[in-house]
């Protein structure tokens, strides 16, 4: 399980994760989460093996533009790219994305739902999304949500990984 936090400011974008992870009812700490590759920020909630592979994905693509399309498209591609390369061994996918990509981040779920997160606009996602919504509400940084939220619920834990992208002046 996890939690995922973002908040999109004048200035820049912060985006935090806790980093612990639940396998087979085994707590697993300082598991990545919060990737940067091939210019996409990506933080991941959901399967580790889906989180990867979606990493390895963007390691070698990249969405066709910035808009809400084009970040569906991209995730389509992969949905198509799991399926070509996995003979459909992989099913029941359920992992929820921040995303990064050319100034513009996006709350992306499973099933194609997509929001632009604005500026001065905040998410959390993931197992903890209520009490890090809260903490984020409340007027705290996404790494204080996710350090609050790591406190308050069983299905979060670990060190937090953040990454902070700051917008260039015009």
């Amino acid at each position: 399980m996890t939690v995922l936090a973002v908040k999109n400011y004048n200035d820049r974008i912060e985006i935090a994760t806790d980093s612990g992870a639940f396998n087979n009812y085994r707590k697993e700490e300082n598991q990545q989460k919060l990737y940067e590759v091939n210019n996409i920020v990506i933080a991941a909630c959901g399967s580790r093996a889906i989180s990867n592979l979606f990493y390895l994905f963007c390691s070698f693509n990249s969405p066709e533009g910035n808009e809400q399309l084009d970040i569906l498209r991209f995730y389509n591609r992969f949905l198509k790219d799991l399926k070509d390369n996995y003979n459909n061994n992989i099913t029941n996918i359920e992992n929820n994305y921040f995303i990064y990509y050319d100034k513009k981040l996006y709350e992306l779920w499973y099933n194609f739902d997509i929001k632009e997160i604005k500026v001065d606009e905040f998410s959390a996602l993931g197992a903890g999304m209520q009490e890090a919504k809260t903490a984020l509400y409340l007027g705290h940084s996404p790494k204080e949500a996710i350090s609050i939220t790591t406190k308050l619920n069983v299905l979060t834990a670990g060190e937090i990984q953040e990454k902070i992208i700051y917008k260039k002046e015009v």
